[in-house]
């Protein structure tokens, strides 16, 4: 289960009453800098994590999916954050991911079958990821 911190974050936590917990800034934008307003809206990232509980959270454009996580005070499964550990691997169930380098720590295979690295990957539409 990924774990809250709240000391990290200067976040709103929030009960969606359908078993989703969203995370989100305090202020619109606050922590996504300039950069954030000038490439366009934050991405929606629904994560569900292996126990069953679906967290939500945004990412900015040129953040990754694991500093967003961070960012809002979750606590995901990660060690190297440059994508040669393997310890973030998660499904990507809907969205689209562009990676930060070009040899993420993943086979053909594991690509193909929706695996990706969150420290390195960087949401390009709203996601779905799940871990396993």
């Amino acid at each position: 289960m990924l774990e809250f911190d709240p000391e990290r974050a200067n976040v709103k936590r929030t009960n969606a009453g359908n078993g989703t917990v969203i995370f989100a800034p305090q202020a619109p934008w606050q922590g996504f800098g300039m950069m954030a307003s000038m490439l366009g809206r934050p991405f929606h990232i629904q994560l569900l994590d292996a126990e069953g509980q679906r967290l939500a959270f945004t990412a900015a454009p040129e953040q990754s999916v694991l500093e967003a996580a961070l960012a809002a005070g979750l606590a995901p499964r990660r060690s190297c954050r440059n994508g040669s550990c393997r310890a973030c691997l998660c499904r990507l169930e809907l969205g689209q991911i562009a990676y930060r380098i070009d040899w993420p720590g993943l086979s053909a295979e594991e690509k193909a079958a929706g695996w990706i690295l969150p420290c390195v990957a960087e949401a390009r539409s709203d996601l779905n990821l799940r871990y396993e």
